[in-house]
């Protein structure tokens, strides 16, 4: 029996650590939960807010244009006027705080999927149980009003292919592990301009798992002088990729703590989608 493809298939994770909304020693985590259609839309946004810390005034102020607030660690409720939420402090003293609310807000990067079945454009509801030559095609494009000051991000797309079901696997610029009968394949995407990342299998019986995209917020992780740099070294990445290829033996030891890296990556969008699935049971 054809197991059919997600109608939503697509999870997109963004973890930002904010400063104190309104008190010295109150922090707020934000994780920002995006559900995409299929070809890179978005269908809808769940925001999960964590605070911890302690402070001696009445209430935690967090702002913002929540809806359906959900407290995911008691049975407390907030007090909401327009755009502020406020909790207890009280609270606090049980433990750190957890709350999701649905949001309406552009995203920094725009995603634009397309999927391909021997060379012909196809919607990917409709590949479920075909077989044939795919092809993934993922563009990322940045969405940002003011270029100049634009944050830091370093993105992560992560696919998953059945090895069972998909041979002659082909990603450009992508690193790969094999765990079990699955591949994870990992492009990453550096706030250099706009993306574009390809996979290429041939399938048998097409069933496709989630794609998982992480936005990881690192403003403070990226030196200026590479920022201004950031073009050349872009650029220099794609000239490195083609050279690693007629350098095999020599970037061994490059690509196996790529590898790491991504599955450490990787362990973050297990958790983190973990943490989201478990705030829709509650």
């Amino acid at each position: 029996m054809k197991k059919p493809l997600l109608c939503i298939s697509l999870v997109l994770v963004m973890l930002f650590t904010s400063f104190t909304t309104a008190f010295a020693e109150a922090f707020k985590d934000e994780t920002i939960y995006v559900n995409l259609k299929n070809d890179g839309n978005v269908s809808d946004i769940k925001v999960v807010n964590h605070v911890h810390g302690f402070d001696d005034s009445d209430y935690f102020i967090d702002y913002g244009k929540y809806s359906d607030i959900k407290n995911l660690s008691n049975d407390a409720k907030p007090e909401i006027k327009d755009d502020t939420v406020k909790w207890p402090t009280s609270l606090l003293k049980q433990g750190d705080l957890y709350y999701e609310g649905t949001i309406n807000k552009e995203l920094p990067l725009n995603f634009e999927i397309k999927y391909f079945l021997d060379g012909s454009e196809i919607k990917a509801e409709d590949l479920a149980g075909k077989s044939g030559d795919l092809k993934i095609n993922i563009k990322v494009k940045e969405n940002f009003k003011d270029k100049k000051n634009k944050p830091a991000f370093l993105t992560q797309i992560q696919l998953s292919l059945d090895l069972d079901k998909f041979s002659d696997i082909n990603a450009k610029n992508a690193t790969s592990a094999i765990v079990g009968k699955k591949m994870n394949i990992n492009f990453i995407y550096l706030p250099f301009g706009d993306g574009d990342f390809t996979l290429e299998a041939n399938g048998k019986n097409i069933e496709l798992d989630p794609i998982v995209i992480s936005i990881v917020s690192s403003s403070n992780g990226i030196p200026e002088e590479i920022k201004k740099k950031g073009n050349e070294f872009s650029s220099g990445i794609n000239k490195m990729s083609d050279a690693g290829d007629k350098l095999e033996g020599g970037s061994k030891d490059i690509v196996d703590g790529t590898v790491k890296l991504k599955g450490g990556l990787s362990g973050l969008n297990s958790g983190l989608y973990k943490v989201y699935e478990g705030s829709n049971e509650v």
